[in-house]
């Protein structure tokens, strides 16, 4: 028979064990924690699919499919309560999924032609902002949508042409977004919601046509610096947030391969990640087919890493930096890959096939 003193004893000792248990797997709405592990989410454009896989092992966890026409972007509610994917389709799509379940909970369908390519949510998380990769050299707009209505709020926003990526500095108080067809950046300014864009070139004009073809933004640690990958420049952009200006450009080397790039113009790079001490740039370059490391502070060219699979695009980094992930489409009909890279000594570790035309790519830490 065990004692009232033995009994409470084993009590307490079972709630610690069992508060430790329940602590350890905690969903983070951030890849700042401190956990060790977490999930690799990848969007399959044709199959209309999102495989999980664990990051440690690669073997996938689960699968099922994403409710809206070619997924592309995937985005984590800060609270990491939910997460929202956008389709590379027009008119737009917006999927909403618990994160710990991955049930679908609601899709909205945006207005008109608008050609969404990613999401960049408000610290809150009640409102996303979706730029507008629109095909044309017609200045388009930044369009918000209630994310806890699945509903649409305004299109006020106007920016650049053809604008393909967004991002809010951590602290929210600024939305900066890039377009490649008109070479500029937009700037939206909360609170007030007011919008200024500003030419990519130090001249301080646009270039007829484009020059550098900004492609993706990616915010320092700080948020005093953007990070502007320029598809058609060869380099990296790098935008002052407070100056409000371009201060410095990171020259990214691609040599384009004919066979992976039919347009024989698009040669990256394409989108980008900062490692958490902000020392280095991992850049991916489509049509080059590697991934360029870089040197924030020289400019130079810490490595250069090939990919036996066509199309590098998404990109994304661990918790503390020790491993990025790349997502390689492939080929129309072909399997994409995901690549696994020392962020530290800068070489590939594993991989793993994924679906068909896998360009979203997101790491989530659980």
């Amino acid at each position: 028979m065990i004692s009232a003193k033995n009994f409470v004893r084993t009590s307490v000792w079972f709630w610690l064990l069992s508060f430790v248990f329940i602590s350890s797997c905690d969903r983070k709405g951030t890849d700042h924690g401190t956990h060790t592990f977490g999930h690799l989410y990848v969007l399959n454009q044709t199959s209309q699919t999102i495989y999980v896989y664990n990051d440690s092992t690669l073997a996938r966890v689960d699968s099922f499919g994403a409710a809206i026409p070619q997924p592309h972007w995937l985005e984590y509610a800060p609270n990491g309560q939910f997460y929202y994917v956008v389709s590379r389709f027009a008119p737009g799509h917006i999927a909403k999924f618990d994160a710990v379940t991955n049930a679908l909970i609601d899709t909205i369908t945006m207005n008109g032609n608008v050609f969404p390519t990613s999401l960049a949510i408000t610290s809150v998380g009640l409102y996303g902002y979706l730029c507008d990769f629109t095909i044309n050299f017609t200045p388009g707009h930044i369009h918000k949508y209630n994310l806890n209505t699945m509903t649409f709020v305004d299109s006020s926003f106007g920016n650049g042409a053809a604008a393909h990526d967004l991002m809010f500095t951590s602290d929210g108080s600024k939305l900066v977004a890039c377009s490649r067809n008109t070479d500029d950046v937009t700037i939206v300014y909360f609170p007030g919601d007011s919008v200024r864009i500003f030419p990519l070139d130090t001249n301080n004009i646009r270039p007829n046509p484009p020059v550098y073809g900004p492609y993706g933004v990616h915010i320092d640690h700080n948020d005093s610096l953007a990070y502007i990958t320029c598809l058609y420049g060869g380099q990296v952009r790098v935008f002052d947030l407070y100056a409000r200006k371009v201060v410095d450009s990171i020259i990214i080397p691609v040599t384009p391969n004919p066979a992976n790039d039919p347009s024989g113009t698009a040669t990256g790079p394409t989108l980008s990640a900062i490692s958490h001490d902000d020392s280095k740039i991992f850049v991916t370059t489509q049509w080059g087919n590697s991934l360029v490391v870089a040197s924030t502070s020289t400019g130079t060219i810490l490595a250069d890493i090939p990919f036996s699979t066509p199309r590098p695009f998404g990109v994304k980094t661990n918790h503390d930096g020790s491993r990025v992930f790349v997502a390689c489409a492939n080929i129309t009909g072909q399997p994409g890959r995901v690549y696994v890279i020392d962020g530290i000594n800068l070489v590939k570790l594993d991989s793993v096939d994924v679906g068909l035309n896998s360009f979203g790519l997101f790491w989530h830490q659980h």
